[in-house]
């Protein structure tokens, strides 16, 4: 009889919380706004339209800022949050490390795109480097890191 009523007690417990919780997901439930919500939600509307032509485009004119060497002109591609974020931290490039970045650049490949964020990696004496972007509300694409 011991053996039967440690079998039933978990048991016991294990059905009380399944009619507990059933009794919560009825009672919390709300047909108002569940079925609403439903119909309103348009499927194309959930689809990113990625502008593919645009990344392409920015990562010619990155590629091109860089195999110029042209410091001026990289920063004014970069993200101004980004400038301002790493301009004590990292020490600037010679214009011999940018040409290497932007000869490295020229066999990109994309790995990550969004409406606001894409991704490219490039190698470098054989380590892989990533270079992220991001498009400003005007439709200007940024470097964030590189």
């Amino acid at each position: 009889m011991k053996k039967l009523k440690s079998f039933l007690n978990p048991l016991l417990f294990f059905l009380m919380g399944s009619v507990f919780m059933s009794m919560i997901l009825v009672i919390t439930r709300c047909e108002k706004y569940g079925s609403a919500l439903s119909e309103d939600i348009n499927p194309d509307e959930l689809v990113e339209h990625i502008d593919y032509e645009s990344i392409k485009k920015a990562g010619a004119d990155i590629e091109s800022a860089f195999l110029a060497a042209d410091q001026a002109v990289i920063d004014q591609l970069v993200l101004s949050e980004s400038r301002d974020l790493y301009k004590d931290k990292q020490l600037p490039y010679t214009p011999d490390e940018l040409k290497k970045i932007g000869n490295a650049f020229k066999t990109r490949e994309m790995t990550t795109a969004g409406e606001n964020f894409a991704e490219f990696t490039y190698i470098i004496e054989g380590e892989k480097y990533t270079m992220t972007l991001t498009c400003e509300k005007n439709g200007d694409w940024k470097i964030i890191r590189y």
